[in-house]
């Protein structure tokens, strides 16, 4: 977890993603993100400029943005930097503009169609995000945790880690617009709620990207504190979505949909590493960054990891072979 092939600061997350062409052939793109508003000028170019010196790869670069943000990419567009690339070098730049439904629309002269790759470029941004951000911790020697669903390993997904820098935040919520309906306004307004409130900066992002793109509904961010809060803490309402950080066997999902009654597209796992498949009766699912086969050589942009086993607490091999235990809690 240590290879970072990703750059995030104050203005932007990039990554660079693998897509076959029309003709099969590997094409890489190197995708730009911005979530917020930024200064239109040649400074802010500087970054990707940096990145794509060590990233040769990349024959095309996309920028991708909240639609609002449309005025300032067309004023950077008309920067001298894009002017003299409208006629040299081999990079091609195109620009998406993110609707609040998630869709990305070209703007100005598309060129080949990129619609039925968007969701995999998406989900390898994800899965990069996860691994750069080092969002999967192990155990110190000689000691194993213990999570609130009950089961044990010698790991666990911090996701806060994931959000911890503003543009990771909010280009998850982007994602998060292509997978969650938006709820319908007889509903009122509503709550977001996190399992922990180490995530709620997403749910801020999320709020604020609906909020820009005309849903006028007012969403509040609330904590219930994972496994141990369900019962008492959580109440969540028709107009209410709910964010399960990470799950290695969708155990909290699961009893938050029994618990609670709320439909299967009202609660969303972010990320989820496990050998047992997705099952969909335990609500939406982000990324999945389980690798379908043993992973057999590193890939920095593939960035899909080996499952591992979970044991229960009165069978677990790890305590049977003497190892410390770590109890992980909710908040």
């Amino acid at each position: 977890m240590s290879v970072r092939e990703t750059f995030v600061d104050e203005g932007r997350y990039i990554f660079t993603a693998e897509i076959a062409d029309d003709d099969g052939l590997p094409v890489y793109a190197a995708v730009h993100w911005t979530g917020t508003a930024f200064d239109p000028d040649e400074s802010f170019l500087t970054p990707l400029r940096r990145y794509l010196d060590v990233h040769h790869e990349a024959t095309e670069v996309w920028f991708l943005y909240p639609e609002d943000l449309q005025p300032l990419v067309e004023t950077l567009k008309r920067s001298p930097r894009f002017v003299a690339l409208d006629t040299v070098g081999p990079t091609q730049y195109r620009f998406f503009a993110v609707t609040v439904l998630g869709t990305l629309e070209e703007q100005w002269a598309a060129l080949s169609s990129i619609d039925h790759h968007v969701d995999d470029v998406l989900q390898s941004g994800l899965r990069q995000l996860f691994r750069d951000s080092e969002s999967l911790a192990l155990s110190a020697a000689g000691f194993h945790f213990a999570h609130p669903s009950g089961k044990h390993s010698e790991y666990f997904i911090r996701a806060s880690q994931a959000v911890s820098r503003r543009h990771h935040s909010y280009f998850i919520a982007m994602t998060l617009l292509r997978r969650i309906p938006i709820r319908d306004a007889q509903h009122g307004d509503g709550s977001i709620w996190v399992d922990t409130a180490s995530i709620s900066s997403l749910g801020y992002a999320y709020a604020d990207l609906l909020r820009r793109g005309g849903v006028t509904t007012s969403l509040q961010v609330e904590s219930f504190g994972g496994h141990d809060g369900v019962d008492l803490t959580l109440k969540p309402g028709p107009a209410d979505v709910v964010f399960v950080s990470g799950s290695t066997s969708g155990s909290l999902s699961h009893k938050i949909i029994k618990a609670k009654g709320v439909a299967e597209d009202q609660i969303v796992t972010l990320f989820y590493l496990a050998r047992a498949t997705w099952d969909e009766a335990r609500g939406l699912l982000l990324c999945n960054v389980t690798s379908p086969k043993p992973v057999l050589s590193f890939s920095v942009r593939e960035s899909r990891l080996d499952p591992y086993d979970s044991f229960d607490a009165s069978d677990c091999s790890l305590c049977n072979n003497g190892r410390g235990v770590v109890v992980l809690e909710g908040d």
